[in-house]
């Protein structure tokens, strides 16, 4: 497997991007009480999950970026691929939305923040 394949099994995974051995949230994303907690370090590497205040700004704009795409992929799917007609259609698209939404408010994060940590091998071996 390719270090790029592993790299984006991690981040689907929701793993540290140092180290890929610890989760980047304290608890699952349909734990809706606990939806945003993540630890201030890694528990593994002590890479810092909160680089700075409102770090994770960005992530609206990676969030944006992941759902849209898929909304209109989805739409079209359903309407020309499977022929249900207009609103039946996209009243299917905002509830799979809907249920998807913790799921990638957790993966926004983490985008965001495999862009700015970088792999670290020596990480990994300890």
């Amino acid at each position: 497997m390719s270090a790029r394949t592993t790299r984006l099994n991690h981040l689907v995974h929701l793993q540290c991007p140092r180290c890929y051995s610890a989760p980047m949230f304290l608890h699952h994303p349909y734990n809706l009480a606990g939806i945003g907690k993540m630890p201030k370090h890694c528990p593994h590497c002590q890479a810092d999950f909160e680089p700075e205040p409102g770090f994770y700004f960005g992530a609206l704009f990676v969030s944006y970026a992941l759902a849209a795409p898929f909304c209109l992929l989805w739409f079209v799917v359903l309407n020309f691929g499977f022929g249900i007609s207009f609103e039946p259609a996209l009243f299917m698209v905002a509830i799979t939305q809907l249920l998807l939404t913790p799921y990638l408010f957790h993966l926004s994060r983490a985008v965001w923040l495999y862009f700015h940590l970088k792999s670290n091998a020596a990480a990994r071996k300890g």
